[in-house]
């Protein structure tokens, strides 16, 4: 079997399922689960399941729990703005039209695609679920904060077909079914966490934004990567040595702020680890 160095790490070889991945089914449906409990394990699922496949995305998810649904689809609206997720929307985008122009700088947004990803990026709920191509930026979303609840994280993986990919379509308000999106290099967040989407379909007479894992055609390409909490403060320290961390993620003055705090805080999960992390 080859030995596999990834940078800050120790070399290890790829070979099949071993003793510390412990491969389990979600009995709610049909998607292959398994347990991680390293930076290293994850790479070496990655390479196991889809060596020379460029087509899957990953997904990191604080609550192993949570389905694949879209933050707009997730909110609970202002009684006035009730009425329909599509409207309220359309408004926020509205909104961002309008009041985002001093913050533009010098990029360029050509089209309704270019104007979603950009506000989803920062901050605005939208139909769009972040992705990205590289498993350890999904890994970093996943368990950058303790688990706020009793439960591990997830990384989830897809096999996307190039049938899923948007093309011909002139606005996210109107792709035909959830389909998957790639944006413009516009703005450095996308391409430091070398982003992808998903846009969701919305359903008129459910007032509902499709769920990902829930979709037939999708739920056969998906794996789920679950990553129990007590494992949580070991792989960010050994995400930031492989360079992975929120100034590397977000790359301006707050992400570079928040990770310098990041090395002196003691988050509530790391308990004596504190005492034999190197960073």
């Amino acid at each position: 079997m080859p030995i596999i160095q990834f940078p800050g790490l120790a070399p290890y070889r790829r070979e099949p399922l071993t003793s510390h991945v412990r491969p389990h089914m979600d009995t709610s449906t049909t998607i292959p689960t398994e347990e991680i409990d390293s930076v290293s394990t994850l790479v070496e699922q990655v390479a196991n399941w889809y060596v020379g496949n460029e087509r899957v995305l990953f997904r990191g998810q604080r609550q192993a729990s949570w389905g694949l649904v879209p933050r707009l689809g997730r909110m609970h609206l202002r009684l006035r703005h009730a009425a329909s997720l599509e409207q309220a929307e359309l408004r926020m985008l509205k909104d961002f039209d309008r009041l985002s122009v001093p913050y533009i700088g010098n990029r360029v947004v050509q089209d309704e695609w270019d104007r979603m990803a950009l506000a989803q990026h920062h901050g605005l709920p939208t139909r769009l679920l972040d992705w990205t191509s590289n498993p350890l930026v999904a890994l970093w979303f996943a368990i950058e904060r303790p688990s706020e609840a009793n439960e591990g994280a997830a990384v989830w993986a897809f096999d996307a077909d190039e049938a899923d990919y948007v093309e011909n379509v002139s606005s996210p308000l109107e792709v035909p079914r959830t389909m998957v999106f790639r944006p413009r290099h516009h703005d450095a967040r996308i391409v430091a966490q070398s982003g992808w989407f998903t846009v969701h379909k919305y359903s008129s007479s459910s007032d509902r934004f499709s769920e990902f894992e829930k979709l037939k055609a999708q739920r056969s390409s998906l794996r789920k990567f679950v990553v129990p909490k007590n494992f949580f403060p070991a792989i960010r320290d050994d995400l930031a040595r492989c360079g992975v961390s929120r100034v590397s993620l977000f790359p301006d003055l707050s992400g570079l702020c928040e990770a310098i705090t990041w090395r002196y805080e003691h988050l509530s999960d790391e308990g004596e680890y504190d005492a034999i992390s190197s960073l």
